[in-house]
């Protein structure tokens, strides 16, 4: 039996975690959730070494229902970190994942410069604006699986009118498992631990997996801006 022990085992797994993960602990959210049961669940024939079982406020308001209750910290990083995030002074590396992300891409600049000159031009030119913005090159960040795995690129860059969210891109393969939204927070985190009192963010209209991270991440939408090409040029 464990029961006896479970605090301590679950305490000791956690310590471990913290150090292994380098998690932040100096801030938790602690939040409770509940379990609805069918059964009459006596309190005398309750083990206290075990959740207690009896009735309450519910979350799926099911009060004719007894429930069990459990509880989860989460730290303010949002606990065990998916990815791993690191800088490159490498422009191929770099160059040669930005090629990998214009080769699937919603975002219209990006679309039409792999029409017009394929996908080094895409690259170049998103490098030629990384270049141009006066953050310095360090903080162009990689990221990782734990295991290794690239996973995309963030690039925390201020312009002339204050700190932004230079790009974004996940490649490919990595697609549709959230980590745009974690390089989107990132990346956030980078700028505000930086100075940053605000960060401005855009996305096309038409992208809208990156438009649902920045809804997520709780970015407002405050303003929409239309591009305009010459008719020679379309």
């Amino acid at each position: 039996m464990i029961a006896p022990t479970l605090e301590q085992i679950a305490c000791t797994v956690g310590a471990r975690a913290i150090t292994e993960f380098g998690i932040d602990v100096s801030r938790l959210h602690w939040d409770m959730t509940s379990m609805s049961v069918h059964g009459a669940y006596p309190v005398e024939d309750q083990d206290e070494q075990y959740p207690v079982i009896s009735y309450g406020h519910p979350k799926d308001r099911r009060v004719d229902l007894k429930q069990v209750q459990a509880g989860l910290a989460v730290s303010v990083d949002g606990s065990i970190p998916r990815l791993v995030f690191r800088p490159e002074p490498d422009d191929a590396v770099f160059f040669d994942a930005l090629r990998r992300i214009h080769s699937v891409t919603l975002d219209a600049h990006a679309l039409r410069a792999v029409a017009e000159g394929g996908l080094d031009r895409a690259a170049q030119e998103e490098l030629d604006f990384f270049n141009w913005c006066p953050s310095p090159r360090e903080w162009w960040q990689l990221a990782h699986t734990p295991d290794g795995e690239p996973v995309g690129i963030h690039i925390p860059a201020p312009n002339p009118s204050g700190p932004c969210v230079g790009f974004i891109g996940v490649v490919p393969e990595q697609r549709g498992r959230g980590y745009a939204y974690d390089l989107l927070a990132e990346c956030t985190h980078y700028l505000a631990e930086r100075g940053a009192e605000f960060i401005a963010g855009a996305t096309d209209q038409r992208n809208f997996p990156m438009a649902a991270s920045f809804a997520k991440a709780g970015h407002p939408v405050v303003q929409e801006r239309v591009h305009f090409l010459p008719a020679s040029q379309h």
